[in-house]
């Protein structure tokens, strides 16, 4: 059964396109290979200790053993880190206020020079 928006002429070449992708669904990758014969992987070892204290694998060769907390973002750091050796204007370009008072801010310059060059203008002309 074909699905309706396909012309009967073009039935059959869809049928067989769609199954041929079915099988090669089913089939495994081919572009990877599996873990233990990649060239430089090092499989980790566990031992089994006399004490009860649990055995860490070996490190793994391709991710370096991260020390200290993971930081992402400035917007995820505690208070306390922020205000440590930071300069004062780190702290302005980070509040949520910035944007919006720099624009307006822009605005305003806009508009008085704007003002300044029509008066200079208006001068110059005499009109005024």
């Amino acid at each position: 059964m074909s699905p309706p928006e396909v012309p009967d002429e073009f039935a059959a070449a869809y049928r067989e396109a769609y199954e041929r992708a079915l099988v090669a669904q089913t089939d495994a990758a081919r572009h990877r290979r599996p873990p233990q014969y990649r060239p430089g992987f090092v499989a980790p070892t566990v031992t089994v200790a006399a004490s009860s204290a649990p055995v860490r694998p070996a490190p793994d060769v391709d991710l370096p053993e991260r020390r200290g907390r993971l930081v992402v973002g400035t917007h995820r750091q505690e208070p306390d880190v922020l205000g440590a050796g930071e300069p004062w204007f780190d702290h302005v370009r980070d509040s949520r206020m910035f944007v919006p008072v720099l624009l307006a801010t822009l605005a305003l310059l806009l508009v008085l020079g704007a003002y300044v060059i029509g008066r200079a203008f208006t001068a110059a002309v005499g009109v005024g």
